[in-house]
């Protein structure tokens, strides 16, 4: 499965390389080259609401008979810590896109009790391609971490340190409003192919550039993660919601 993985994301990667210099090419004569863009975006700030699901190994049969169990729990969780960066590259029609997020989480939920603490890192790098007018396909790969313990009613506390690469395909819209002003609509998954992990994310978001120099954003985001796996010899799975609004800065240059 791992070799399915590499194999995956190669090939997006791959996709993204060669295909879209290729297309470029095709509408270099009809698309004016605006030169060099480029936005860091340094201080995003996320406090989204938080929902997981665990299931974990299933447990022997007790001696008092019934049957290996498989213990499983939903919470909502609280958001003890959040780091969100982001960066975009345009150059004509092309454009590369990346972002870093590490999340750290943790929940209670009373029937059955359950304790959870997950942190989660996941990094991301898209290529795309302007196929009409402010819209973009993307094409690129997904790194995603999960460092997770957990314990269901009276089960032994479950740690598992899954990480996982896939590949991620998405769209992004980013009409122009007025003068200072701009619209970015976003959605991309992941994992489509590799089967172990799968991510979505969609983000609505209204940039307002007062100065050359800084641009303010603000808007929301959502986003939907499901892993799986084997903690020792058996199955463990782990699904989280994330969701909620976003404000930060960028610096265009």
């Amino acid at each position: 499965m791992r070799h399915l993985r590499i194999a995956a994301v190669a090939a997006a990667v791959a996709l993204m390389v060669f295909s879209v210099p290729a297309m470029a090419g095709s509408g270099a004569q009809t698309q004016p080259d605006d030169g060099w863009k480029v936005v860091i975006y340094p201080i995003y700030g996320w406090a989204p609401i938080h929902r997981a699901t665990t299931r974990l190994p299933e447990v022997p049969e007790s001696p008092e008979g019934g049957g290996p169990t498989v213990p499983e729990a939903e919470s909502d969780s609280s958001l003890e810590q959040a780091i969100l960066a982001a960066f975009r590259v345009e150059k004509g029609r092309f454009s590369l896109e990346g972002g870093f997020l590490y999340a750290g989480l943790e929940g209670e939920a009373e029937r059955p009790l359950l304790k959870l603490e997950v942190n989660t890192t996941l990094a991301d790098l898209r290529a795309g391609f302007e196929v009409v007018p402010d819209l973009y396909l993307e094409a690129g790969a997904r790194y995603l971490a999960l460092d997770m313990a957990v314990t269901i009613g009276d089960y032994p506390r479950q740690s598992w340190k899954p990480d996982m690469l896939e590949p991620v395909v998405g769209i992004t819209y980013r009409p122009p409003l007025g003068k200072h002003w701009r619209l970015v609509l976003h959605a991309d998954a992941g994992g489509f192919v590799t089967g172990d992990s799968s991510t979505a994310v969609a983000t609505a978001r209204v940039e307002w550039q007062p100065l050359e120099h800084f641009v303010l954003v603000a808007g929301g985001t959502a986003m939907y993660l499901s892993a799986e796996g084997s903690g020792g010899s058996r199955d463990v799975k782990l699904e989280q919601t994330l969701y909620g609004p976003v404000i930060g800065i960028g610096i265009p240059f």
